[in-house]
């Protein structure tokens, strides 16, 4: 009896292992230096940022930056503090604004009260010189607890 289970626990074993042998593996690769780099495509917006930060005492910053590929661009931006609620729904708690032409940025401080999740939204809309509207673009920052 002692036999037909080793016999049997050493053949599972041997399968187990043969079988693993021939699964191939799965390695990670280098990333080419030629490879595109995956990145939102906005018409004329180069690059928009949304951060918080929370102090230790409960001040919040929050800030935001967006800039155009073209210098003769106006871009709107509206900086959110929000605040997930107990329904797990965000609401604004305080906002500021900038306007400026090829690059707009805003930062802005607001005591926040204890026992929340806060994070920053972005919106930045951006405009030709001839005042058209090209696009409005979206973004959120990480959140922060205090």
């Amino acid at each position: 009896m002692k036999k037909t289970y080793k016999r049997t626990l050493s053949l599972a074993l041997c399968l187990v292992l043969l079988v693993g042998a021939l699964v191939p593996s799965a390695f990670a690769a280098d990333v080419d230096e030629d490879a595109e780099i995956i990145a939102p495509r906005y018409e004329r917006l180069a690059n928009i940022t949304a951060t918080i930060y929370i102090s230790p005492t409960g001040m919040a910053e929050c800030s935001g930056s967006a800039r155009s590929d073209y210098r003769t661009d106006r871009i709107e931006l509206s900086v959110t503090l929000q605040r997930k609620n107990s329904s797990k729904v965000w609401i604004a708690v305080e906002s500021w604004y900038a306007d400026a032409n090829l690059m707009s940025a805003v930062t802005g401080r607001i005591q926040v009260t204890g026992g929340y999740e806060y994070r920053t939204r972005v919106i930045a809309s951006l405009y030709k010189s001839d005042g058209t509207f090209v696009e409005a673009v979206t973004i959120y920052s990480g959140t922060d607890i205090y």
